[in-house]
């Protein structure tokens, strides 16, 4: 049920319960989630198909361009949650 879109949200992405859905070329379906206070920004991301995650807890303002490009090391792909994000 978590992998079922509920909501498109665009730009290649959608919203299921709870989590954001986003498509790896390698990795398959993603669920995703952010937060963003300020200084403090975290990421989770989830492939369930590939048994792999990363959850990544910054305290930067500049923690998503982190996380994003930890993400696309990780994975070998730019994943457009980022984009959503507009990191």
């Amino acid at each position: 049920e978590l992998r079922v879109a509920k909501i498109a949200a665009g730009n290649g992405i959608d919203w299921g319960l709870a989590f954001g859905l986003v498509y790896s070329r390698r990795q398959g379906i993603g669920l995703w989630h952010w937060g963003d206070f300020g200084a403090f920004q975290n990421f989770a991301i989830h492939f369930p198909d590939a048994d792999r995650s990363l959850v990544s807890l910054t305290n930067g303002a500049r923690g998503q361009r982190f996380n994003r490009a930890i993400v696309k090391l990780l994975i070998a792909d730019d994943l457009d949650c980022f984009k959503w994000l507009r990191v």
